[in-house]
Order: structure tokens, then sequence, then C-alpha cells
């Protein structure tokens, strides 16, 4: 559950950036219709995709909280269509920009490194013993939700 619970940190991070938390959650903006916009994006990833040798991304690009982009390119096994709809699990790759977006935060004065969680997700177990800066070093205590749920897809 710990990982579930530091994927909640990460969104409540991003939600950061912009504002401190609602009190209620708002409907989603429509997506945008810039197709220019768009267009340019897509260029970019196929582009990138044969430049790096990349077999399949899958993206979602938002301007100013509209939806602008949501797509899947390539195959994520031979043969495999890539699709919005997959998942994967990035790995520790996400605790270095997950700590580069908090130290941003704490540059900007939103948040501290010595903030209890619990300030931003109580509900979180012992979420008034960890501190923000322990979940971007690592030293939180909290366990890889992937081995502590069995109901991980």
């Amino acid at each position: 559950m710990a990982f579930r619970r530091l994927l909640a940190v990460v969104s409540a991070f991003v939600v950061l950036t912009a504002c401190a938390l609602p009190t209620e959650r708002p409907s989603p903006p429509p997506p945008t219709t810039d197709t220019a916009k768009s267009d340019a994006v897509v260029r970019i990833v196929t582009d990138t995709m044969a430049k790096e040798h990349l077999k399949a991304v899958v993206l979602r690009v938002s301007v100013e909280g509209r939806e602008l982009l949501t797509r899947a390119f390539g195959d994520s096994m031979t043969g495999v269509p890539a699709t919005t709809a997959m998942h994967f699990r990035n790995g520790a790759v996400a605790i270095s920009y997950v700590a580069t977006l908090l130290l941003r935060l704490v540059d900007r004065g939103k948040v501290s490194l010595d903030d209890k969680l619990s300030k931003w997700l109580p509900d979180v177990p012992n979420s008034d013993r960890v501190t923000l800066g322990q979940l971007a070093q690592m030293t939180s205590g909290y366990v890889d939700y992937v081995i502590d749920n069995t109901e991980f897809d």
C-alpha cells in the first residue's frame, strides 16, 4: 500500500505546484481542440522515437489543466500495440523526478521538507511521523506497494 500512497503524494505535489489543495474536486475542463499544438507534440514524439529507438510511448499532455493530447505510439511488445489503457511501473526513476518537483515546491515556498505528510494526506497511516523530506530520500519506512499489495494489477 505504500507505493499507492507514494503515488498519492506525487499527485498531491502536482496539485500543489499550481495552488493549495482544493477542498472540492472541480470537474476537469474539456479537452482543448488546438490541433496545431497536438500535431507538434505528435511530431516530437515520433521524431524522438526514431532517434532514440523507442518501441513505445504512452503520453498525456495538458495545457492549463485542459487535456491537449492522450495517445499511445508503437508496440509495447512485438505485435502488441501500445494503448492509453496500459499501465507500467517505472520503478525508482520516479523518486528522482518527484524529489525534484518537491524541491521546486520548497523553492517556491509552497511546502517544506520538514512538513509532515499528515499536513497533505492525513489518512495515510503514520503520516504524522513522516516528513516530505523522508519521502524524497526514500527513508520514510513505507514498504513497496507492489510487494505489499496482492491486488496490484
